[in-house]
């Protein structure tokens, strides 16, 4: 199992993902645990997922990204790409490394 915390910024509202894939790799069971009311509305709805659409899709066709698209508000939020790095991490597709964004007015 892989578990990713998400700061998501400016809203304070913070995500745990924890991903488990199923034993065949086809696909993954999702655990969304979010002080976000919306990431909540959109955790049942991601609870499981097929593997190889998440991680070869097109970005925003990836169901990750269409469920969360109908369920938060702000186009910005981290969720989602937390989400995917967790399924690509749990799948050994990518090593389990931390991701950094980084803003500052210049």
């Amino acid at each position: 199992m892989v578990t990713v915390e998400i700061d998501a910024g400016n809203c304070g509202l913070n995500t745990v993902v924890n991903v488990r894939a199923d034993e065949d790799q086809q696909g993954v069971t999702i655990e969304l645990m979010s002080e976000c009311p919306n990431v909540q509305e959109a955790a049942e709805e991601l609870s499981h997922l097929g593997a190889a659409a998440e991680v070869f899709g097109p970005g925003r066709d990836t169901q990750v990204c269409q469920i969360l698209g109908r369920h938060t508000r702000h186009p910005g939020c981290p969720v989602a790409s937390g989400i995917l790095k967790a399924i690509e991490a749990e799948l050994g597709l990518s090593f389990p490394r931390d991701i950094t964004i980084k803003i500052r007015r210049t």
